[in-house]
This record gives structure tokens, sequence and C-alpha cells, in this order.
């Protein structure tokens, strides 16, 4: 079972983002508590990581999750982490972040 939740660089800025745009148009409570919830997602991982649907057409070992109908999380297991690859929000594609 994978002991490592890693974040790409462009997940993790992606996150960032995220919370900016949210704290600008509602508040920053509400953009933390809406990234932490996300982040709780993907920690969940660690305890069932082959969850999800396999995206081996646009890279081989990617999986994807929805979370609360608005972002889609793509990662990749090994044997030691779970690699947040894209966090892609309000529809956005994450294919472009696995090339």
């Amino acid at each position: 079972m994978p002991k490592d939740l890693i974040y790409s660089r462009r997940a993790a800025k992606t996150l960032q983002s995220l919370q900016e745009y949210i704290a600008l148009h509602n508040s920053e409570d509400v953009a933390i508590h809406y990234v932490e919830r996300i982040k709780a997602r993907c920690e969940k991982l660690l305890l069932a990581p082959e969850q999800g649907t396999r995206q081996d057409q646009i890279r081989p070992g990617v999986r994807t999750i929805g979370f609360e109908g608005r972002v889609t999380i793509a990662f990749r297991v090994t044997q030691r982490s779970v690699r947040i690859l894209s966090i892609a929000y309000g529809g956005r594609q994450y294919e472009p972040d696995l090339r």
C-alpha cells in the first residue's frame, strides 16, 4: 500500500490558483475549506488507491476520480506513493497535464 501522497507542481499550483480565485470571488474561509476538502479526498486515495477510472488511453497507469461534481483528479499509483498529476476544476481538461 502506498505511503506517500505527492502533488505534481502543476497540481499544487492549480490548488493554489483555485484557492485564490475562490477567495477573490467569495471569501478566504470558503476558499480554504474547499481546497482542504479536495486535499482530504486525495488523502483517501492512500487507503484505497485502486479506485477511479483507468485512463490508459491517455497515459498508462493514470486514473481519475471526480470530486463534488466540479473537480477531476488525475493520479497514478506506485508501490510507494499516490502521485496527484492534475486537478481540473469546472470542466477544464486534465489531459494536457498528463502528456
